[in-house]
């Protein structure tokens, strides 16, 4: 198959090839702060895999423990700490409606 380049950068003027999934390159997404994609954030085939081993023995939320928990959350919010993001300490199962409350209150 032929190699097929990367487009170029969306923003106005730049002619550098963008990052894989964001339409910009490194500079120019670091300066409009557009937040990187899931896999660049560390959820990837390795954290999915994990998940779903994590909500096999967790199946109920932590929160209300009504629901099925459908979300490993982050206690901490890890903010591209991967030690952070991989420690067991900090991961809980919530339900979706428990983690989109928790995380619009911003704990």
């Amino acid at each position: 198959m032929p190699y097929k380049p990367r487009p170029e950068c969306r923003y106005l003027g730049c002619n550098k090839r963008a990052i894989k999934g964001s339409g910009f390159c490194k500079e120019h997404q670091a300066m409009l702060n557009i937040r990187p994609s899931s896999v660049e954030r560390g959820y990837n085939y390795k954290w999915n895999k994990y998940r779903k081993e994590y909500l096999k023995r967790h199946p109920y939320c932590a929160i209300c423990h009504t629901r099925i928990a459908t979300v490993v959350d982050h206690i901490i919010p890890h903010r591209g700490n991967k030690d952070l993001f991989w420690d067991k300490n900090n991961h809980q199962a919530l339900c979706i409606y428990c983690h989109n409350r928790k995380t619009a209150n911003g704990k």
